[in-house]
């Protein structure tokens, strides 16, 4: 199943917009996880088990988990294999390489990480680009902040910008129904409150906007209530979304 098709049916079985970003801080999280020998495999997989229902993606920045060295990047391994096989996972790596390299980096998420789509930044050349759209059943998200009116963007190609940017972005793409788009809350000073998430409304039987929240969602609670916190906090903001 490509990326696009996934995408739609999570977003119509779910009702829901929300991606939950598995951006684990280990210093971060929640007491009781803590005690756990290897505690981010454990924490991601309780907050999975808890909003697989909630979301229409999963995202995951591997920069997190290599910050942790050999034990973060066995728990990586094993936390994209719990992502259930219905919902897209997203490696928001933001690669910016040439092109010798990109086809290492298409690789390794595509094939090792098992990721339906990554996010990459800047203007890459076309000889860069074609590394990662010879899989043709996923699809990347291009960073750019030079967004033009006139987009030309292929079935397996999107557009990732941060939150901030959205409301002078919205016109450009809000009736472009069939424009992959992924929005990053994450550095807006606002993440977790209901009026940036109503900014997120989108008019359209099509594919909408995938709405990536991560530590208002995983860090709701840092006590032993923490998953049922991260479900509620979950719930709230699918609300906020769909309005």
């Amino acid at each position: 199943m490509d990326f696009r098709t996934k995408l739609q049916a999570a977003q119509q079985n779910n009702r829901s917009q929300l991606c939950i970003g598995l951006d684990i801080v280990l210093a971060d999280s929640p007491l009781p996880i803590l005690f756990q020998d290897e505690p981010m495999l454990p924490f991601a997989r309780e907050i999975i088990e808890a909003t697989h229902d909630l979301v229409c993606a999963y995202k995951i920045n591997p920069a997190y988990y290599l910050a942790e060295g050999a034990a973060g990047m066995v728990a990586l391994e094993r936390i994209v294999r719990l992502v259930p096989s219905h919902i897209p996972l997203i490696w928001d790596a933001k690669y910016a390489e040439n092109s010798a390299v990109a086809a290492s980096y298409a690789r390794g998420a595509y094939e090792q990480y098992h990721a339906d789509a990554v996010t990459l930044s800047g203007n890459l050349r076309p000889e860069t680009l074609q590394h990662y759209l010879r899989y043709h059943e996923q699809a990347i998200f291009l960073w750019n902040d030079d967004l033009s009116p006139a987009l030309s963007f292929s079935d397996s190609m999107g557009i990732a910008l941060d939150a901030v940017r959205w409301p002078r972005v919205s016109p450009v793409i809000m009736g472009t129904r069939d424009v992959l788009i992924f929005v990053e809350t994450a550095h807006h000073p606002n993440s977790g409150h209901d009026a940036l998430l109503d900014m997120f409304k989108y008019v359209s039987d099509g594919l909408k906007p995938i709405v990536s929240v991560s530590r208002p969602i995983l860090y709701a609670s840092k006590r032993i209530d923490y998953v049922d916190v991260a479900r509620a906090a979950a719930q709230k903001m699918r609300a906020a979304i769909n309005g």
